[in-house]
């Protein structure tokens, strides 16, 4: 009260998540008691100035995490269908009980059980993200009938795993731990748009220009028209960013010079002022692991492009057809073999990716379909040379 911090209780072990339902708050994680009074199970709930055992407690040891989507109070884990009878899964709060939404595939492996750390609604459907090994698919998944079916595929990386989900502009965003060199299509953090996933430019990267070192995104949340992101990681889309960024939409920015030198474990704003939950320092400052952005502006350090790199070369040659009844891209290139092109729009969104075999050291390319506006490519040969420039399509 008045400025002053104060407890709701004191837990004998560490809180996984909160959520407050009604008038109800209701907590979760690796306790079994508070106040020095046993409480067995990881779910209490606090009504009428006192902390009450769930009936259908879980007993997993970090409990189920919980979330909260409108009127909704979900709960992700581990928790009773019926008294004595555990399950796994999604289960919605109603008439002071959970019920399971919803049945995933069987895990790939008897020690596949999954963990499952958040839930979205999207277009009207349930998705949900974690560290879910089935048969069917990995890591994300959406709700079709009575099941839980791969989103767009799932997260196809052997070690990849999804941690947070967020809808900004109208796309899903999937943020967690995956990677382009392991074949996923965006460096810890993707974008869905209704049919496909998208990269946001080079992703959030643990050192610059480096695919194949896991990162994370642990906390995603829009505020004042911007995605705001922390984790794990020093890059966003190639600018400087030590575990917050900002997304706009089409570009990465970051926030301050500096950053905290641990993982930013979850963010939130109190009115405009931005607070951070992380273990270490910021400017060699120790924090206590919380701290909030007391600067007046945001750094205004923003990567064009997504933070896609822009080579220089004089081995190739760009030519946009003036005919405006044949828009063409020319370009040449010293080698005759297989060139793979890709061309990003100013977002940084993949536009094309294809390869093509240079017919006497030139490739055309019609990009008709193109909608105008400015655009950058991408050549890598077998030679082992890359270059990049931009076009403009009018």
């Amino acid at each position: 009260m008045n400025g002053v911090w104060d407890t709701l209780g004191i837990f004998n072990q560490e809180l996984s998540s909160v959520a407050k339902w009604g008038d109800t708050l209701f907590v979760s994680g690796g306790f079994t008691g508070v106040d020095w009074q046993i409480l067995p199970g990881n779910l209490l709930a606090l009504y009428d100035g006192t902390w009450h055992q769930d009936p259908q407690f879980t007993q997993a040891s970090h409990g189920g995490y919980l979330r909260t989507i409108g009127d909704s109070l979900f709960i992700l884990g581990h928790f009773e269908v019926e008294p004595g009878v555990d399950t796994i899964g999604v289960g919605l709060r109603q008439a002071g009980r959970w019920h399971p939404i919803g049945d995933l595939p069987p895990p790939d492996s008897p020690s596949g059980a999954p963990w499952i750390f958040d839930i979205e609604l999207y277009n009207g459907q349930l998705v949900i993200t974690g560290s879910i090994n089935t048969i069917n698919g990995y890591d994300v998944f959406v709700l079709q009938g009575d099941d839980w079916v791969p989103l767009g595929g799932g997260l196809v990386g052997w070690n990849s795993f999804g941690k947070c989900l967020a809808v900004y502009q109208g796309d899903l965003y999937l943020g967690g731990g995956m990677s382009m060199a392991a074949g996923d299509v965006g460096q810890n953090i993707m974008r869905w748009d209704g049919n496909q996933w998208h990269p946001l430019g080079s992703g959030l990267q643990t050192q610059l220009n480096n695919f194949g070192n896991f990162g994370t995104v642990e906390n995603m949340l829009v505020h004042d028209g911007e995605l705001f992101v922390g984790g794990s990681f020093r890059y966003a889309g190639g600018i400087p960013a030590h575990g917050v960024a900002r997304w706009d939409g089409s570009q990465w920015c970051s926030v301050a010079p500096y950053g905290p030198t641990n993982t930013v474990n979850c963010l939130g704003f109190f009115q405009d002022t931005l607070l951070i939950n992380f273990n270490g320092t910021i400017n060699g400052d120790l924090m206590g692991r919380i701290a909030k952005f007391i600067a007046p502006t945001y750094e205004d350090n923003c990567g064009l492009w997504a933070g896609t790199e822009e080579g220089q070369s004089t081995e190739m040659l760009l030519h946009v057809w003036p005919n405006p009844t044949r828009a063409e891209l020319r370009f040449t290139t010293p080698s005759n073999g297989p060139v793979q092109v890709r061309i990003l729009d100013s977002s940084g969104r993949q536009v094309l990716k294809r390869s093509f075999t240079p017919i006497a050291h030139t490739i055309e390319l019609d990009i008709g379909l193109f909608d105008s506006g400015i655009y950058q490519i991408h050549l890598n040969d077998r030679l082992g040379m890359s270059r990049t420039t931009r076009f403009v399509k009018e």
